[in-house]
């Protein structure tokens, strides 16, 4: 392994002082735990203690004087009910660690559950994920609030930071505080309906026998199902008709020489979709032995399942810029020559990550694979120069991503001589070349 894709040790640096702006904010998080007014619950405890100290006493207008009692009294029981709730809610939090597992963007529930306060009026709970970032959802069932997330991000963290809120139904009082939760957290690339279509089978061999996951090299005499993304021209029409069954002819298996492969994850903008196929890649690999697989932000080569996991988590936390910084020095670390093949997983928005990718792998293996991975691909209806010239800003919108974007994107690792694939996560399918053509057409 080349010592520029070994471990690294992270150094501890100083750490620069905090700026007056971020003094300021910190100390106005640690005033909203301690004093639970808001500025209007502020405004309108000034307000009632005048009329009430000043014209309701001094010149004995009742009016006044009731309006001051009133507020004095809102003001104070607000203040008071969001005290205790807040008592409440911390002392009823889960301190043990928990070690949670989801997938990032789908909704998980994750057991985590507070009271709902439901015997305290005027008072409602919030709270939301500061470390790691989501989207939190909160449903009540009985008297408990059950919480379900939804993650942004693919990593793993060693706990779980959320803001809770406690403030009353008029805005006068608020109660903030943070509560960390012990434990690991990891979140998977959700790999949609990658899983019912077979594409990302590129990390799979052959042998010297039939093998159901070798490539189809022969004649047309096998006969299957019609999948998605099958071309037209191989769909037994005659036998539709007798039977009302689609099937098409498929090359029937030929014996396959064991290629020896190398996968590697490439991170950038979007590149959510990538790690979903590439975790999909990475369990079909697990029955073979000869392949490799790395990714952006791990400095590891990983050659079994549970490591090409472990790497495709620490994906997340790399930034987009990086994007591809490691390939090079993974790919002279884990090559198995020239007779190989290689399949890189690539975001479908273009970024600094093009360049590189084209340079490491220029010339280095017999076969090269890029998988442009999206999330809501739809090929594009065919339209008249009229509707084109009328509707001409409407095709992103109707095909679900920026096709200007993803042409970019596949014309610049096409130019590298390589075999360009689109995966829609979101749809299960490969975007077959011709309709890559179209793609090209509608956003030229």
């Amino acid at each position: 392994m080349s010592a520029a894709f070994a471990e690294t040790t992270p150094q501890v640096g100083l750490t620069a002082p905090p700026s007056p702006r971020e003094r300021l904010s910190r100390g106005l998080r640690v005033a909203q735990g301690v004093f639970p007014l808001t500025p209007a619950g502020c405004l309108l405890l000034a307000g009632a203690l005048w009329a009430l100290l000043g014209p309701g006493l001094g010149n004995h207008d009742l009016v006044l004087l009731i309006l001051g009692v009133l507020g004095t009294l809102v003001t104070a029981l607000s203040a008071l009910l969001v005290g205790v709730a807040a008592l409440l809610v911390r002392s009823g939090l889960p301190e043990t660690p928990t070690s949670r597992e989801t997938e990032a963007g789908r909704w998980t529930t994750t057991g985590f559950t507070t009271p709902s306060l439901w015997y305290l009026p005027m008072v409602g709970l919030t709270w939301r994920w500061v470390e790691p970032a989501g989207e939190v959802e909160v449903n009540r069932e009985g008297g408990r609030l059950i919480e379900r997330v939804r993650l942004t991000r693919r990593g793993e963290w060693p706990e779980v930071r959320r803001e809770f809120e406690v403030e009353d139904a008029f805005g006068l009082a608020s109660v903030r505080f943070t509560h960390v939760e012990r434990g690991s957290m990891r979140a998977l690339p959700h790999t949609g309906r990658l899983r019912d279509v077979q594409v990302v089978q590129g990390l799979a061999g052959g042998d010297d026998r039939e093998h159901p996951l070798g490539p189809a090299a022969g004649d047309l005499m096998d006969i299957r199902r019609y999948g998605p993304g099958d071309p037209l021209r191989f769909v037994l029409w005659k036998l539709y008709a007798k039977s009302g069954q689609l099937l098409v002819r498929t090359p029937e298996r030929a014996i396959a020489p064991v290629k020896r492969t190398v996968a590697y994850l490439v991170v950038g903008q979007d590149d959510e979709a990538a790690a979903g196929a590439a975790r999909v890649a990475v369990g079909l690999a697990a029955r073979s032995n000869d392949w490799a697989f790395g990714a952006d932000g791990c400095h590891h080569v990983a050659r079994d399942q549970a490591k090409a996991e472990e790497a495709i988590l620490s994906s997340g936390k790399a930034r987009p810029e990086e994007g591809a910084a490691d390939l090079a020095a993974f790919l002279d670390a884990a090559s198995f020559g020239a007779g190989g093949r290689a399949l890189v997983f690539v975001p479908g928005v273009p970024g600094p990550w093009m360049r590189k990718v084209v340079e490491a792998t220029a010339g280095r293996f017999a076969e090269l694979e890029f998988a442009v991975c999206v999330d809501g691909l739809k090929p594009p209806k065919p339209r008249s120069w009229l509707s084109r010239a009328l509707l001409a800003g409407d095709d992103d919108a109707q095909q679900g991503i920026d096709t200007s974007a993803l042409v970019e994107v596949v014309s610049a690792l096409t130019r590298a001589r390589a075999r360009v694939t689109v995966l829609d996560r979101e749809g299960g399918v490969v975007v077959p070349s011709d309709q890559l053509y179209r793609l090209k057409g509608a956003a030229s």
